[in-house]
């Protein structure tokens, strides 16, 4: 490393904050007058003050104007300056004895004349050493780093003044350049895209074990303070870690934790990512991108933006690397650009996860079989939640593909992922896809209350989409089937599928009140139906204008097989048509 000693003065320390004065040239029939100068702010003769002190002087002309000021500091000219006051850090010794100083200015005409008298002060300037600590961010004493990281200095100087910092790595002997950034990193200097206001340090010294690191700060004086070191234990083998969240923005919306979204003109989308060396008090240095362009130049941005993407699957990896110039692993990202193109494709999305325990829950294999059997020879695929990795709450637009019904299979309150879903499936039903819905306690997702009765109100998922103006819950153990209304043919529950206790009927059902272009295909029957006032209530509707819907008020699990298939294939393929 380079070592800079630096106990001259400082002349680059002149802070510009008053602009010089100017004096119209009046036009004077006589021989140019040289101007004239004065201090207006310095110390008198003989002081004794700080070695870093503020200077203020001005020039007058009286048949022209000040061109600028020549300024000399121990007789010599440091400097031509147009600016009027500046601060100045005096060369001074660091034990607090005076150093004797002069200063003087001449003003300087618009006709090169200057001041034959310009004023000049000699004084004495006074210095203390200042002193140097670990600042906030620091690598910790001991630590366990690899072989890039950061160090921070913090001066203390009881005199005013600016100070340079300077770290030596393995040594007290070899000192970087001298700065006035107190932030130092130790790391791969041939890197590119290091952030402003940061030292880079060669991190070439730096080896497996034990290493101290040494620092130091000088004021502007040229006083230096004592040295002080810390040791850190490095070791080969670290790497820096991908944020394994890759965010993403499409316009106003966010992309689906798969990266799937709807596509809509002229939208930008947005890619964020990161990458962490805490570790091992690593500092990540830049990142990059590939696609199917192939790898992207390094930068320190991590995210990127593109404008009216097209609808297909775009891959993405993301890596990072540190300052010791060490990659991290690359992690994966596609974005799904979705156009919805509704086919006679069937989705059957099935929350069952195999029961709470109590009597009478279905096992999530046996829902799966009992809706197999109503699709059977119709073109269909399934979303499982008892299967679904790390138990995905949300549908996605991606997984909506090419299926023109959404059949949704609800389960028990307790967990019910409809709520979760209500996003996609406006914008699906939007798109003139069709949904059936049916499952325990229906509409639990909507009913944080526990409520008997349900109002919905306009705007609500339930009103605009499900076309549900008020729903009522039958919590007693009465159910018995669906009449079915015009040519629907009736279903009944199937007592093989409770327990006994059950005698054949079920509970958690809901009956409704539908808004008024809606059709009814079924109501309820119950065994005690005098003294049940939801008896022949509406138990299921379809709405299949502008948009389908069909809802049942009950699991259609727990109906015979035999009677649901011969409806379902009426309802389907009602649902299906115009597709």
């Amino acid at each position: 490393m380079k070592i800079v000693r630096s106990l001259a003065l400082v002349v680059s320390l002149l802070l510009i904050w008053v602009v010089g004065c100017e004096v119209a040239d009046p036009g004077s029939p006589y021989g140019n007058q040289p101007p004239t100068t004065i201090l207006s702010r310095a110390p008198l003769d003989g002081d004794t003050v700080n070695h870093y002190i503020e200077l203020r002087w001005a020039g007058n002309d009286v048949d022209g104007t000040i061109q600028g000021f020549r300024i000399f500091i121990d007789g010599v000219e440091i400097t031509f300056t147009q600016i009027t006051d500046t601060l100045i850090a005096f060369s001074s010794t660091a034990d607090g004895l005076p150093t004797s100083h002069t200063f003087s200015v001449i003003a300087v005409d618009d006709d090169n004349a200057a001041d034959p008298s310009p004023p000049q002060r000699q004084f004495y300037t006074t210095n203390e050493a200042p002193a140097v600590e670990w600042g906030e961010g620091t690598v910790p004493s001991g630590a366990e780093v690899g072989y890039g990281f950061r160090m921070v200095l913090k001066g203390l100087d009881d005199n005013r003044s600016l100070m340079w910092f300077s770290l030596s790595v393995a040594d007290d002997q070899s000192w970087s350049e001298w700065s006035q950034d107190s932030i130092f990193y130790l790391g791969d200097t041939s890197l590119d895209l290091y952030p402003d206001g940061v030292n880079v340090v060669s991190n070439e010294d730096l080896s497996d074990g034990e290493v101290t690191i040494y620092a130091r700060v000088q004021d502007a004086g040229g006083a230096m303070s004592e040295a002080i070191s810390r040791t850190v234990n490095v070791a080969s083998g670290y790497r820096p870690a991908m944020n394994p969240v890759v965010t993403g923005a499409y316009g106003s919306e966010e992309f689906y934790p798969d990266g799937s979204v709807y596509r809509r003109n002229n939208v930008e989308t947005q890619i964020s990512f990161a990458a962490s060396a805490e570790a091992y008090y690593g500092q990540i240095q830049a990142y990059r991108y590939e696609d199917a362009d192939g790898w992207s130049e390094w930068t320190s941005t991590p995210s990127l933006a593109f404008t009216d993407i097209s609808t297909g699957q775009y891959p993405f990896k993301f890596t990072a690397r540190d300052i010791a110039g060490v990659l991290a692993d690359t992690i994966e990202f596609e974005i799904r650009i979705v156009e919805q193109q509704l086919t006679s494709q069937i989705l059957l999305i099935d929350e069952t996860r195999d029961g709470n325990g109590n009597p009478g829950s279905p096992t999530d294999e046996a829902v799966d079989a009992f809706y197999h059997a109503l699709l059977q020879g119709r073109d269909y695929v399934d979303i499982d939640y008892a299967s679904r990795p790390g138990g995905v709450p949300y549908v996605s637009p991606y997984d909506l593909g090419e299926s023109g019904l959404v059949i949704w299979h609800g389960d028990d309150r307790s967990d019910v992922k409809l709520g979760d879903n209500t996003d996609v499936l406006t914008a699906y039903l939007n798109k003139g896809g069709r949904l059936i819905l049916s499952g325990w306690d229906v509409l639990a997702a909507f009913n944080a209350d526990g409520a008997d009765t349900l109002i919905f109100a306009n705007g609500s998922f339930a009103y605009d989409k499900l076309r549900i103006f008020e729903g009522y819950y039958n919590r007693t153990r009465s159910m018995t089937g669906i009449e079915g209304v015009g040519d629907l043919p009736s279903i009944t529950i199937d007592p093989d599928k409770l327990p006994n206790s059950f005698n054949g009927t079920i509970d958690r059902v809901w009956v409704f009140t539908q808004r008024g272009e809606c059709s009814v295909t079924g109501v309820l029957t119950v065994n005690n139906p005098e003294e049940n006032p939801l008896s022949g209530k509406t138990a299921s509707f379809i709405y299949d204008q502008s948009f389908r819907v069909l809802v049942f008020g009950a699991p259609l699990f727990f109906f015979k097989e035999s009677e649901v298939v011969p409806l379902m294939d009426a309802l389907v393929d009602r649902m299906l048509a115009g597709l």
